[in-house]
Order: C-alpha cells, then structure tokens, then sequence
C-alpha cells in the first residue's frame, strides 16, 4: 500500500459507542477525495495559462459536487 494512503488511513480510526475502535470508511474516502483535489489545486496554482486555470477549477467543483466534498 502506497505511504500516503496508509497516512490518510491512520487519520480514520475513532472509538465507537461500545468503546472499541472502529475504522470510518466515510471519512476515509473522503481525505481520498480531499487529498486528490489539492493536487490539481497545487498543479493549477504552477500553471500560467488562464484556460488551464479555468478547467482546473471546474473540475475541482465537479469533483466536490459528485462526491459532496467541501
């Protein structure tokens, strides 16, 4: 398994109601999104071409909008 998702995993173990610690897949998936759209952002904040910028953002918003990620 890739270093980084074993990071975004670790971030995903809580105590349940019983006590017991449980791992959240919700939340796991969605530092995956969360994590995939930094880097468009970080890949639209090095580009210089307007257009780039544009669609760069319109995915980012497409993105968020089909997985309801803020």
């Amino acid at each position: 398994m890739n270093e980084r998702i074993k990071e975004l995993a670790d971030k995903c173990y809580g105590p349940n109601l019983g006590g017991d610690w449980d791992f959240n897949e919700m939340k796991f998936a969605e530092l995956i999104v969360q994590d995939c759209l930094a880097v468009i952002e970080k890949r639209m904040d090095l580009g210089t071409d307007e257009r780039c910028r544009e669609e760069c953002k319109a995915l980012i918003a497409e993105i968020k909008q089909q997985y309801g990620v803020e």
